[in-house]
């Protein structure tokens, strides 16, 4: 405290002192003198100061009003400056207006173009696809589709596809000739001498051999039996009376059923027309035979009649096959189209059924309707269902195939496919009777199958078909879905891998409606449709057929009269 108390004493004593020495030199004049001559020269420093400040602000102004007039000439050379880009900018925008809208116009005109080209190209490629699917038609034939080979407008040469063999063609050495059968003969034997020449002991020597040789002629034996009876008149009645005639003989000439079968089966076998059937009796008789047009034609409506019995039988068997084929084809009845159903199998029976058209209608009343075996046919929507199982015709899937080679010739599905089907009907053909099925080879040929159907996957994946022809896809698309119906000829020994049984049969029926153009009712189609399967069916069996008719024929013992 007292350090304290100290300090504060001698800070005060040293202010006091300062103060007094203060007022000592004020009291003196002396401060005063010295403030007075530093006052002049700050007086005169300040003047001095004053002058400068004057001749700075003067300057100053100077420079400032330099320094505005170049800023103005500056502003106004700015100003002109900006006015010019003002202007070059308003004359840039104009023409960025300008150049919009004639690039608007450009654009519109560019999208039309566009428009206009993709249009043709689409129109183009339609054109083409078209004209594709027109070539497809008009190339069209038996080879590449199910159309039949009579309706090819060209019958070109049929390629010999037999390998040479380098031998000669005739008998081969060691093969037992097939000669002219020797008949027995109905006259004496005509002795031929030897030349006197060959008497000569010293120059020839018998060998015991005798040569003979037949010469065979034919003509047209007619045997008539002719019966007489006397006739009585009743006295009371006046009926006229004779004893009755035996086979139920009515009309003053009968003609039995060898000649009943010979005209039918001229008509309808050979498809000889009713006229040039009546002729050719007529001059093979000598004249003695002269049948009408009306009994020639009667033939048919008699010979259902009398079929009846062979066809329900063919029915039955056809009802109950293991494997049945079915197939339609088309003729003209009263001046429209018409169609025959024919069912078949392996064992010789055949129906040919008139129907009114093909498809469900057509598949009514046939034996196909009830039989639960497997059905082979082409591939036609009312024929897939048939039956419990279904083998798909590969002859027809092989045209199909020729048709995608043709018309898809970017695409190679088609012809795997068709090698595969060759090499499967031919191993079918070629088998033996009593052979099994090579698993191997079975094998072999369903991956063969499987690879082309998957090539054809990815080759329609990356090409569209075309609208204008769809057949190699369709077909693709139907084996890709169910391959067991292409397939089943490899797993059932018994199901052949095609339908030509019934093509050759409806090849039979197309003869007919060459010659005739048109039948005249559906009765007689009806009835000729009756007769061609009993026709067929005796054939089958190996039997004479002109002998079978005859007994056909001859089964009633009313003969039928064309009055009936």
């Amino acid at each position: 405290m007292a350090m304290e108390n100290f300090a504060q004493r001698s800070a005060l004593e040293i202010r006091i002192k300062g103060l007094e020495q203060r007022i000592a030199s004020l009291t003196s004049g002396s401060a005063y003198q010295k403030i007075i001559n530093e006052l002049k020269a700050a007086n005169h420093t300040i003047q001095i100061l004053h002058d400068e400040i004057a001749a700075a602000e003067k300057s100053h102004r100077n420079t400032i009003k330099k320094w505005m007039e170049v800023n103005e000439d500056v502003h106004n050379e700015k100003e002109k400056a900006l006015k010019e880009k003002d202007a070059r900018i308003c004359r840039l925008e104009a023409q960025i207006l300008q150049l919009k809208e004639e690039l608007a116009v450009e654009k519109e005109a560019k999208k039309q173009a566009l428009k206009e080209k993709y249009e043709a190209q689409v129109a183009l490629q339609e054109e083409k696809e078209k004209m594709a699917g027109l070539l497809a038609k008009m190339n069209r034939n038996s080879k590449n589709s199910s159309l039949p080979s009579s309706t090819d407008p060209n019958h070109a040469k049929i390629v010999n596809t037999r390998e040479k063999t380098g031998r000669k063609p005739g008998g081969q050495p060691g093969h037992e000739g097939h000669c002219r059968e020797w008949q027995p003969a109905t006259e004496p034997v005509i002795w031929i001498p030897p030349r006197k020449e060959f008497l000569d002991p010293t120059q020839f020597k018998p060998t015991g051999r005798l040569i003979k040789k037949q010469l065979v002629s034919a003509e047209m034996v007619i045997h008539v039996q002719e019966f007489e009876t006397p006739e009585y008149r009743n006295l009371k009645t006046g009926q006229r009376v004779h004893a009755e005639f035996p086979g139920g003989l009515v009309n003053e000439v009968t003609y039995d059923g060898s000649v009943k079968a010979l005209a039918y089966m001229l008509n309808n076998g050979c498809n000889v027309s009713v006229g040039l059937t009546s002729q050719f009796i007529r001059e093979a008789s000598n004249g003695a035979l002269t049948l009408s047009g009306g009994i020639i034609n009667s033939l048919n409506q008699q010979f259902s009649r009398l079929t009846e019995e062979e066809r329900l039988e063919a029915f039955k068997s056809l009802a109950s096959a293991d494997v049945f084929h079915i197939d339609f084809t088309f003729g003209r009845c009263s001046g429209k189209t018409t169609t025959v159903a024919i069912t078949c199998d392996d064992k010789g029976h055949v129906l040919y059924q008139a129907k009114e058209a093909k498809g469900d209608k057509g598949v009514k009343g046939t034996t196909a309707e009830f039989n639960q075996g497997t059905c082979v046919s082409d591939h036609e929507p009312a024929l897939v269902k048939l039956g419990s199982k279904h083998q798909d015709c590969l002859h027809h899937c092989e045209r199909y195939c020729q048709s995608s080679v043709e018309n898809e010739p970017q695409l190679t599905w088609g012809k795997m496919m068709k090698a595969v089907i060759q090499e499967t009907s031919h191993y079918r053909h070629s088998m033996e009777l009593g052979e099994e099925l090579d698993p191997s080879v079975v094998q072999r040929l369903r991956e063969a199958f499987a690879e082309a159907i998957e090539t054809g996957r990815r080759e329609y994946e990356d090409t569209t078909p075309s609208h204008y022809f769809r057949d190699g896809y369709n077909l693709w698309k139907r084996m890709s879905e169910n391959p067991e119906e292409y397939l089943l000829t490899l797993t059932d020994r018994n199901v052949p891998p095609d339908n030509d049984i019934c093509e050759r049969y409806a090849r039979k029926y197309k003869r007919k409606c060459k010659q005739v153009m048109g039948f005249r009712s559906d009765r007689v189609h009806s009835e000729f449709c009756d007769g061609l399967s009993v026709m067929e069916s005796l054939k089958n069996q190996d039997k004479n057929l002109l002998q079978s008719m005859t007994k056909i024929f001859n089964r009633t013992a009313v003969p039928f009269s064309v009055a009936d």
